[in-house]
């Protein structure tokens, strides 16, 4: 037995861990479906990785090289996807340029020897002889798309400004980065350009890295995990109160049809603040029964204000704000007030009456 395979075997266990994590959150979202795609395609990476290491018949150590080199394309191409899936970013002639590359190097390693041109067997496992077009596949489909994601990985954390948002693009950006730079020393530089060829080759499994470190932000930042549209849409259910959902900032990320209604807005525009709705309004209170007034369809309307921190992962996301409109209950207390204060006249009127009328019984009876 190959003891260096459980080096491999070890990370696609890591993997498959993590792809449950993920899976268990049942959140079918883009970006967890292509979370899920990657960590799928890097635990069976990492599983051919752990069969090639792994004492198997020489007929079949060329096929399984050539499955393992296949599989490492799709999954840095399907890194490139995760990366525009979670920056939101639209797909452009650089991602279908990407895919191209990745789909004509897979067909020319299938069909030709220009990518792996045979195999070595090594104290340690097996790794590829190197055709003619070794180096030009692996600037193409390795080296550039992972600087390319790293670049707009590190490009995004710049440009967020939710704290939440760019912890998680740290970790993501840490892992990947400590992926390539093993994966690149390890599997290229090392072997192929200073010949150290006797070296265990650990690039690929050097994928746990990058698996450990989403799982990380998994747990500590809640990467992947409920989003401020998901609670939006818990708490907007069968409520008649108007909710706002406002991040760190104090910018309005979502509010429900009723707080639409109250406000007049058809549609929530965007870099909007609550503070723009309401004039004593202050984001940094926690309000609870508070009440002021707006100014609704040209109608004087009062409303009740509670403001509450939410936390998640011991982190701060925003505050939610509930107003409910109390103007009807603020008439039917100056009606009921109104009426009783007619109710005491009319008693003290009745009380006079009576008394008169017990008088001049009284001088009658004399």
């Amino acid at each position: 037995m190959n003891y260096y395979a459980f080096i491999p075997l070890c990370t696609f266990v890591i993997n498959i861990f993590t792809w449950t994590y993920i899976y268990t959150q049942k959140r079918y979202t883009a970006v967890n479906r292509a979370y899920l795609a990657l960590a799928a395609f890097s635990a069976l990476w990492m599983f051919d990785l752990f069969i090639l290491w792994s004492p198997v018949p020489d007929d079949f150590l060329m096929p399984l090289e050539k499955i393992t080199t296949i599989t490492g394309f799709i999954v840095v191409f399907l890194f490139v996807n995760f990366t525009y899936e979670f920056l939101e970013k639209k797909k452009d002639f650089i991602y279908y340029f990407l895919s191209t590359i990745v789909i004509g190097s897979i067909i020319m390693d299938i069909f030709t020897n220009y990518y792996v041109y045979d195999y070595t067997k090594y104290n340690w496992g097996v790794s590829l002889q190197p055709g003619k077009f070794f180096l030009p596949i692996v600037l193409g489909v390795f080296v550039a798309p992972m600087l390319f994601s790293l670049f707009l990985l590190y490009k995004g954390r710049s440009s967020v400004n939710d704290k939440n948002m760019r912890n998680q693009l740290i970790f993501l950006l840490q892992g990947t980065a400590l992926f390539f730079i093993i994966n690149i020393t390890s599997d290229f530089i090392l072997p192929h350009i200073f010949h150290f060829e006797d070296i265990v080759r650990i690039g690929i499994p050097a994928g746990i890295f990058q698996s450990l470190f989403t799982f990380l932000a998994v747990r500590k930042y809640n990467f992947l995990s409920i989003s401020f549209e998901e609670i939006c849409n818990s708490l907007f259910e069968n409520l008649k109160d108007g909710i706002i959902i406002s991040d760190n900032n104090g910018h309005i990320v979502q509010m429900n049809d009723y707080a639409k209604k109250i406000f007049n807005l058809e549609n929530l525009k965007t870099n909007i603040k609550a503070s723009d709705l309401l004039i004593d309004y202050c984001f940094k209170n926690c309000y609870k029964d508070y009440e002021s007034s707006i100014l609704s369809k040209n109608e004087k309307r009062v409303i009740s204000m509670s403001q509450a921190n939410i936390r998640q992962y011991s982190t701060d996301l925003g505050k939610i704000l509930i107003i409910r409109d109390i103007t009807e209950n603020k008439r039917a207390q100056i009606e009921l007030y109104e009426n009783k204060e007619k109710l005491e006249k009319l008693a003290n009127e009745l009380a006079e009456t009576n008394a008169s009328l017990e008088q001049k019984v009284g001088e009658r009876i004399l």
